[in-house]
């Protein structure tokens, strides 16, 4: 099999830019309305500042997926990433992440394989070893169908 690779849709991110810049203007226009308590707003222009910034690199920078013959390659925010192993993933599955309502695809390492330590019980411990984040021009269920593609064609 050949390299494929999937990126991030500039369309979710735009959207996720687009409520963080409404959010964050609602909040300087209430620290200007009344400047005796101007400082109820700083959260939320903080918050919704730093939205607008990440979001902004999203759209112009998007996440991409690497699927290599040997490797899965995730490049995100910054050029930062990590690269996992065919021959190390033992499976794929959807994962909910308990925090965030938000399913993300996952994978499990075959015993002996992957990263030890504190971390990596705490990941196993909810239920996956790592999962791939971001925004993805294709539906969670259907990057699972290619990343499973994928683990059985190696």
């Amino acid at each position: 099999m050949g390299e494929e690779v999937i990126r991030g849709s500039r369309g979710k991110s735009a959207g996720i830019l687009a409520v963080s810049l409404l959010l964050f203007g609602l909040g300087v226009w209430q620290m200007t309305r009344d400047p005796t308590h101007y400082w109820k707003a700083i959260p939320l222009v903080l918050l919704f500042g730093c939205g607008v910034v990440v979001f902004t690199f999203q759209v112009l920078l998007p996440a991409t997926l690497t699927l290599g013959s040997q490797t899965l390659t995730y490049k995100g925010l910054f050029g930062r990433g990590f690269s996992v192993q065919w021959d190390d993933v033992e499976s794929f599955h959807i994962w909910q992440n308990p925090v965030a309502r938000q399913r993300l695809p996952a994978w499990t390492y075959r015993p002996g394989c992957g990263k030890a330590g504190v971390m990596a019980s705490v990941a196993s411990g909810l239920g996956a070893d790592g999962a791939v984040p971001g925004l993805w021009e294709i539906s969670p269920e259907q990057l699972l169908e290619r990343l499973n593609e994928r683990l059985r064609g190696r």
